[in-house]
């Protein structure tokens, strides 16, 4: 095996495993309870009569389909599952809060008009179109879902092509590297417009509130200005990072453009010879 070959394929084995390894990140994304974390603190304790009420543990966290809410003090104590149910007729998404004993889903209708003064901090200010404090955007919440999704599939693609290319010689330049391109590339874009649409999403709404409604209803407990991005937003950032480095590495698995050999003859019986051309070395 000449030199220039071993390096090509060994550029390429190394983008095929960061590959695996975006797949790995996104699929951990897709199924993380860790999108948006907060935690909780009470909206006006000395209301309630709770200023010396000891909080142990209070915090909640949320994926693309579920999380958990957990406030353990001395006074109050709740713990209560997070389902995120959509209505594509009624183009909303909601918290729904869940008893993990029971599984039961809590009613919550009439609970959900509140006004932002009600369930966040008076003192900031917003302006604009606010959601329901116990919705999230419905389209925002499937562009971010398809698009995980094309990114995962994407990356796959770009796996297999990039594994053909390691093995074989394609004929074709759509199997060949530019397809390894291609597929690297459409895989970002994608991971980016779903971060971007998650961006846009936690600050328009998730950083004012991440609690189910009838949490909210009680009038003690609020996540408003609280609120963090979660584990699984970095991840999908590591893996649009490691999308970009495979186009890197398939763009540098070549020392120089020299002259490239192409197998066919010429009319004087010779190899015919062409510069700058793409091809796998």
């Amino acid at each position: 095996m000449e030199r220039q070959e071993r390096r090509s394929r060994i550029f390429l084995l190394l983008a095929f495993l960061l590959t695996l390894i975006s797949l790995g990140l996104l699929a951990a994304a897709m199924g993380s309870e860790y999108w948006v974390q907060a935690a909780m603190r009470y909206k006006d304790p000395a209301a309630m009569n709770l200023n010396g009420d000891s909080v142990t543990v209070s915090y909640a966290h949320h994926g693309l389909f579920g999380g958990e809410l957990r406030h353990e003090a001395r006074v109050i104590r709740i713990r209560q599952d997070i389902a995120i149910r959509c209505d594509a007729s009624a183009r909303t998404c909601r918290y729904n809060s869940v008893d993990p004993a029971t599984g039961q889903v809590a009613l919550t209708e009439g609970l959900n008009n509140m006004s932002f003064s009600e369930y966040c901090d008076p003192s900031l200010q917003y302006s604009g179109s606010l959601l329901k404090p116990g919705e999230i955007s419905f389209w925002s919440w499937i562009v971010v879902v398809i698009f995980l999704s094309l990114a995962m599939l994407f990356g796959l693609v770009a796996a297999v092509f990039t594994m053909v290319n390691v093995l074989y010689v394609p004929i074709s330049d759509f199997v060949g590297i530019a397809g390894v391109y291609v597929w690297n590339i459409a895989a970002a874009i994608s991971t980016l417009i779903t971060l971007c649409v998650w961006a846009g999403l936690y600050y328009t709404h998730l950083r004012y509130n991440i609690l189910p409604s009838l949490i909210l209803s009680s009038n003690f407990l609020t996540s408003c200005g609280m609120a963090q991005h979660g584990v699984a937003v970095w991840l999908c950032l590591a893996a649009l990072l490691l999308f970009f480095a495979n186009v890197v590495l398939v763009r540098l698995r070549r020392g120089g453009r020299g002259l490239i050999a192409r197998n066919k003859k010429s009319a004087f019986g010779r190899k015919e010879y062409r510069k700058g051309e793409e091809t796998l070395y």
